[in-house]
């Protein structure tokens, strides 16, 4: 039915380029022989004009659908998009505060470590208890930290 509809819209698009104000095709023309026209005609007479008019009005009904579907899309993909573009700057500045805090922490470690060194050469012996007490305690951490 296709194929006859496709043929028939044809041979009604040929027959108004013929009928309008072009020069009659001369003899050579293939498309202008008795045997092409009776075809058409024949194939025409075949198609049911209910039938096309219902495909036609089918794929009308379907093409506005497409196209409210196509828009709906298009309108997610812009808030999507918009959300996205938020979502990215909120990573970004959450990845430059993890960076300036991971810098800030460094520098502490630094001071600490400075300050630790210090207080070791002035006060060996006292520096020995505290990591003494200390290497204790992150013994007795480690032991709980098992237990659960």
């Amino acid at each position: 039915m296709v194929w006859t509809c496709y043929i028939a819209m044809e041979s009604q698009d040929y027959r108004r380029m013929s009928s309008s104000s072009q020069p009659t095709p001369s003899s050579e023309d293939p498309t202008n022989t008795p045997g092409s026209d009776a075809f058409i005609n024949l194939m025409g007479s075949m198609v049911n004009r209910e039938d096309v008019t219902e495909v036609i009005a089918t794929q009308k009904h379907m093409l506005n659908r497409f196209e409210k579907t196509n828009e709906m899309l298009r309108s997610f993909n812009k808030l999507s998009s918009n959300h996205y573009d938020e979502k990215i700057e909120q990573f970004k500045n959450h990845t430059r505060t993890l960076l300036d805090m991971k810098r800030d922490l460094e520098i502490i470690f630094k001071r600490i470590k400075t300050l630790k060194t210090h207080v070791a050469k002035q006060y060996p012996d006292a520096a020995e208890a505290v990591e003494k007490d200390l290497a204790s305690l992150e013994g007795a951490d480690q032991t709980e930290g098992k237990e659960m």
